[in-house]
């Protein structure tokens, strides 16, 4: 069995943070295409690729 390393405190609540603006950004649309759009620019926010 491998072992999982530890995400430190910090990647932890980065990656909450996004899941959670993610998430409420799709409940706002019904479109798959604005949901792409939000999704793609919210990860690219996060490894700071803009």
């Amino acid at each position: 069995m491998v072992a999982i390393p530890p995400i430190d405190l910090q990647t932890g609540i980065a990656q909450e943070t996004l899941l959670r603006r993610i998430t409420n950004r799709t409940r706002q649309s019904l479109e798959l295409e604005d949901i792409i759009r939000a999704t793609t620019a919210e990860v690219r926010s996060l490894l700071r690729t803009y």
